[in-house]
C-alpha cells in the first residue's frame, strides 16, 4: 500500500471519528434537554399543586433547581470537552489533507474561511458549541434563577 492510499485511509477514518464525535454530541445536547425540561417540569407541578404551601416543597423546588443547575454546569463543560476534542481531530484532517496529492482540502478551506483567529473570537464562535447550544443552557440558566428568586421572595413573606 502507497503513501497515498494510506493517508486517504486514514483520513477517512478520522473523518468517521469527527462525525461519531460530532452525534455524541448532539446526543448529548438532547439528552440534557431531556434532563432539563423533566426538571423544569417537574417544578412546575410541584408549584401548580403545592401552591408553595408547606415548607419542605419549597425544599424539594430549590434541590430541583440546584440539581438543574448543576445538569446545567456538566452539559456546558462536556460541549467544552467536545470543542478540544474536535479542534483536536480538524486538525488531523487537516494535516492528513496536505499529504493527499490532488486533494481540495475541503476541511482546510472550511476551517480557514469560518475558523482561523477562533482563539480571539468568543467561545461561541469556534469549534465545538453552536450560538445557539450556548443560549439554551443560558436559557436554562435563566429559568432556573427565576424560580430560585421566586422561591427566596414567596419564603419571605
Amino acid at each position: 500500500m502507497d503513501k497515498t492510499t494510506l493517508a486517504f485511509k486514514e483520513f477517512q477514518l478520522a473523518l468517521g471519528h469527527v462525525e461519531k464525535l460530532l452525534d455524541r454530541r448532539q446526543a448529548n445536547t438532547s439528552f440534557y434537554l431531556f434532563v432539563n425540561t423533566g426538571i423544569l417540569a417537574a417544578i412546575g407541578l410541584l408549584i401548580k399543586d403545592s401552591g408553595l404551601t408547606q415548607e419542605w416543597l419549597l425544599v424539594a423546588i430549590l434541590l430541583l433547581v440546584v440539581a438543574g443547575l448543576i445538569a446545567c454546569w456538566i452539559w456546558r463543560s462536556l460541549l467544552h470537552q467536545y470543542e478540544i476534542l474536535l479542534d483536536w481531530w480538524y486538525a488531523h484532517l487537516r494535516e492528513l489533507e496536505d499529504t493527499i496529492p490532488g486533494s481540495a482540502k475541503l476541511v482546510t478551506r472550511e476551517y480557514e474561511g469560518l475558523y482561523v483567529g477562533a482563539e480571539d473570537r468568543k467561545p461561541s464562535e469556534r469549534i465545538g458549541m453552536t450560538k445557539r447550544e450556548l443560549l439554551l443552557n443560558w436559557v436554562f440558566i435563566g429559568l432556573y434563577a427565576a424560580f430560585a428568586i421566586g422561591i427566596v421572595w414567596n419564603s419571605l413573606l
